[in-house]
């Protein structure tokens, strides 16, 4: 009998564990998921759509779509409620980061 055939099966079971464990580290960072701006800022300054939801007060719901959706544009009072607490992290921080006017 040869080798090469149980090699072949075992390089293959390998092959398909290392795709598994790559789409669960993709997923359980959020690699690859949409950004909009204000997402993409929350993901360079270490912060987390949890943090937005507990900082700013404002539902899970509406961090998932002001984080992913980029065309999407928030309440006014949404808005100020998201800036007063981005401001502390980076005061120079405008409106115009991260939605249009």
């Amino acid at each position: 009998m040869s080798i090469i055939p149980q090699l072949l099966r075992i390089l293959g079971l390998i092959f398909r564990r290392f795709v598994q464990t790559t789409i669960e580290v993709k997923e359980m960072f959020g690699l690859g998921k949409p950004r909009s701006r204000l997402g993409k800022w929350l993901d360079s300054s270490g912060k987390t759509q949890r943090w937005l939801v507990a900082e700013a007060k404002i539902s899970e719901d509406t961090a998932t779509r002001v984080c992913s959706d980029g065309t999407y544009i928030p309440g006014n009072a949404t808005k100020k409620k998201i800036l007063d607490v981005v401001r502390r992290i980076d005061p120079n921080l405008k409106h115009d980061d991260f939605w249009p006017m």
